[in-house]
């Protein structure tokens, strides 16, 4: 059972406290400072290119051939530019890495030390792709924030490659004991920070 009159006063006391609130009241001056930009067009095309480059590299190293390689490359590309997602450079990368699995050079293919920056800026773009629409800008200060951690992961995963091409020829043991070492590297950074 409710009570109008105490329903209207109710009303009446929250209006006139709506009205008080919302008085007319200067606002605070605020000062923006943009700077050099790029539209995210530009960020998207390189993105599918990347993301072309990397699979027709990796592919054209084995029995696939490098126009089955450009056609998945194509088809991830195009998932890139309609839907970018950091999502999409993980599955680029895994896509690389069966790639190089059947290559004529496995397990230890050169081609790996031109595909880790370009499978990390297909993760990278993509993520930051994901955040614009296709009209949209980004500050260069964006793309550059982070930028001696990209390097130090870039340059950990060359140096990596280095020692395990190094030790191609070495016993078993050295290279199964750097295969798992970089495989918790690799697992420890994409864990620690999914987030582009």
């Amino acid at each position: 059972m409710s009570r109008p009159e105490f329903d209207s006063s109710l009303r009446s006391l929250v209006y006139r406290y709506r009205a008080l609130r919302y008085r007319e009241r200067p606002l605070p001056r605020v000062g923006v400072a943009g700077g050099a930009t790029v539209p995210a067009w530009v960020l998207r095309v390189v993105s599918g290119a990347a993301v072309v480059g990397a699979v027709a590299l990796a592919t054209s190293r084995g029995a696939l051939g490098l126009v089955p390689g450009l056609l998945v490359g194509a088809a991830l590309a195009g998932w890139m530019l309609a839907v970018p997602s950091a999502l999409v450079g993980w599955f680029v990368t895994v896509t690389v890495g069966v790639a190089l699995v059947f290559s004529d050079h496995a397990p230890l293919d050169p081609a790996v030390t031109g595909l880790m920056p370009l499978a990390y800026l297909c993760v990278r773009l993509g993520g930051l792709c994901s955040l614009t629409r296709w009209e949209g800008r980004v500050q260069i200060a964006a793309l550059t924030r982070g930028w001696r951690r990209d390097l130090a992961v870039v340059a950990a995963a060359e140096a990596l490659a280095g020692v395990a091409w190094l030790t191609a020829g070495a016993p078993a043991l050295i290279v199964t004991a750097a295969g798992a070492a970089a495989l918790v590297i690799l697992t420890w950074l994409a864990a620690a920070r999914i987030r582009p």
